[in-house]
């Protein structure tokens, strides 16, 4: 076999076993998924125009955006974003640069194929990641329980 040898059993099944994965952590840093309705987006101007794509999820060294195969056409891996404006919740947001790392289909019932764009931070200052830091903290405080409604059945 020329100086290659061959993987044991063990090893091949456990590479079939994470193969299998729905979803596998290839980041540094773990991934918050940001929540819909709330104000998390990515503002930064791109071909003369001013572009703003939904943020899908959020870690230390990165974050992910959502786009439509439109924008994310103009969003090639290794391209780097400058100035690009984070809102991270309500008055809470940062100026940082970005680099394309990745992009994946994501098929939608409503809105059809879109793009999830990851990149990562290129060099925030010590005020952006204090921003980051809390609204990662944010995200994955637990929630309190929602109070049971009332039911008509028994008042």
């Amino acid at each position: 076999m020329s100086g290659v040898s061959a993987l044991p059993a063990e090893a091949t099944a456990a590479v079939g076993d994470a193969a299998a994965e729905a979803f596998v952590q290839r980041r540094g840093y773990a991934r918050v998924h940001a929540p819909v309705g709330l104000p998390f987006t990515a503002e930064f101007s791109l071909g003369g125009r001013l572009r703003v794509l939904g943020v899908d999820d959020l870690a230390r060294g990165g974050i992910g955006l959502r786009a439509s195969p439109t924008q994310a056409a103009l969003l090639y891996v290794g391209r780097r974003l400058p100035r690009v404006w984070l809102e991270l919740g309500p008055r809470s947001g940062f100026q940082a640069e970005l680099e394309v790392r990745s992009r994946r289909v994501l098929q939608t019932f409503l809105l059809g194929q879109q793009y999830v764009v990851g990149c990562r931070f290129a060099g925030l200052s010590a005020q952006a990641e204090a921003v980051l830091a809390h609204a990662l903290a944010e995200l994955e405080a637990p929630r309190p329980a929602a109070a049971p409604t009332p039911s008509l059945e028994n008042p």
